[in-house]
């Protein structure tokens, strides 16, 4: 015969298997319970600490009394709490009376006039018996060296002249015969130095053989002397006058 074991009677007149298995189903609802429990208080501890951040920032902006004295009297903090920016008017600021600005108007700089360069007219040369022997002889000089013929220009030099240079002399000196090239005479210019003595200056420019174009520009000086009614060269220089743009 099977024996039936009795188990005294536990709390709330209930034996204690039945209360081991009242304890075992509400263990889950208290583990739910006691969770919630503790996430409201996490919940809350981190509310409380952003309300307190937030009062510290606020107390920390706050301003500061003083009397200048030193000391500094109680200082009272005055809290404002966010609202919303209101929009600030800017009025323009009234001007002092009796006082004004006037600003100058710009002044433009007026461009000076570029003086104009007029050339200086070459003085006619006036014609006189003596002018036009003096002409004839320095005409009748230049073709003969330009063409390479030297005997008959060394005529025309005076004897003080031939006597201090030579025709060997004469024919290698690049004043008196220039040298082998494409010559253009321009203008010539008669003075009168003294009764006896006059100035005749030439013209001339060196230019290219193959188009004309100017390589470069001379003056052919000549001094002559009256001897005996003729005209004789007494001296004769090349100077040079510019650079052409070849």
């Amino acid at each position: 015969m099977r024996r039936k074991t009795c188990y005294p009677p536990g709390r709330w007149g209930i034996s204690r298997q039945q209360n081991a298995r009242f304890r075992l189903r509400d263990r889950p609802e208290r583990l739910l319970t006691f969770a919630i429990f503790c996430l409201s208080l996490v919940v809350l501890s981190f509310f409380s600490v952003g309300v307190l951040l937030v009062f510290l920032s606020r107390s920390i902006s706050c301003s500061t009394a003083s009397d200048g004295s030193g000391k500094n009297p109680p200082t009272t903090f005055i809290c404002l709490l966010p609202s919303a920016a209101t929009p600030t008017t800017l009025t323009p600021a009234t001007p002092i009376p009796g006082t004004s600005v006037t600003v100058p108007p710009r002044q433009t700089p007026t461009p000076k006039p570029i003086p104009t360069v007029t050339p200086t007219p070459t003085p006619p040369i006036t014609i006189t018996p003596d002018n036009q022997l003096v002409l004839k002889r320095v005409n009748k000089y230049m073709p003969y060296v330009i063409e390479g013929s030297y005997y008959l220009p060394y005529d025309f030099l005076s004897p003080d002249f031939q006597s201090s240079v030579s025709y060997a002399d004469f024919i290698k000196n690049k004043n008196y015969v220039l040298w082998k090239a494409c010559w253009q005479i321009g203008n010539e210019h008669v003075s009168e130095r003294n009764s006896v003595t006059w100035d005749v200056g030439v013209e001339l420019a060196q230019t290219s053989c193959s188009d004309g174009s100017i390589i470069a520009t001379f003056l052919w000086h000549f001094q002559l002397q009256e001897q005996d009614g003729l005209f004789e060269i007494t001296s004769i220089g090349l100077y040079p006058t510019g650079v052409g743009n070849q």
